[in-house]
């Protein structure tokens, strides 16, 4: 676990941090979870009830905003529920920062395309005079704006694979 942690850790997109799953957090509750399993079956008392599940719905909200929630079924205790909760709230946070950020690298890159559009023309200009440095330079600002678009991508592509990783460790480590 430690290990898993601390390569996350060092994975992450410094400015975005807040807006990964909040691991730490979750494993906290899954160990109070534990702790209370063990504590009832040292009591003798039944822990595992079959007709307990849960079913996450997605729904979406006014704005065409997805919202996911889990529905759950039987008797939860306290912590259990917390840790649904606290689930749901950590997969709504992380899927609307990164819908978000999809919607900003959609837009720049329409924004892209327009000022691509507008160099082609100023580029058959280029040999008349006093153009072929305002050309140049244009072209290098927009290679530049390509670059970072680029880095962008990368970075939310990472952030999308460490959502996936981040959570399917987290559904095999610790089982309850």
């Amino acid at each position: 676990m430690v290990k898993f942690q601390k390569q996350l850790e060092g994975q992450l997109v410094p400015e975005w941090r807040v807006k990964y799953c909040d691991y730490k957090q979750l494993k906290k509750v899954v160990k109070r979870i534990k702790n209370q399993i063990l504590h009832t079956k040292n009591q003798q008392h039944k822990v595992f009830d079959p007709n307990v599940f849960s079913v996450v719905h997605k729904t979406r909200i006014g704005d065409g905003e997805d919202f996911y929630e889990t529905e759950l079924f039987g008797t939860r205790s306290d912590h259990e529920k917390s840790f649904f909760f606290g689930l749901d709230d950590q997969l709504n946070k992380v899927d609307k920062f990164f819908r978000c950020k999809e919607d900003e690298y959609d837009a720049q890159a329409r924004q892209l395309h327009i000022q691509m559009e507008e160099l082609i023309p100023m580029q058959e200009l280029e040999g008349e005079p006093g153009n072929k440095g305002k050309v140049q330079r244009a072209a290098k600002m927009l290679q530049t704006a390509f670059v970072e678009f680029y880095r962008g991508l990368r970075l939310l592509r990472n952030f999308s694979y460490l959502k996936m990783v981040e959570n399917s460790h987290f559904a095999t480590s610790d089982k309850v």
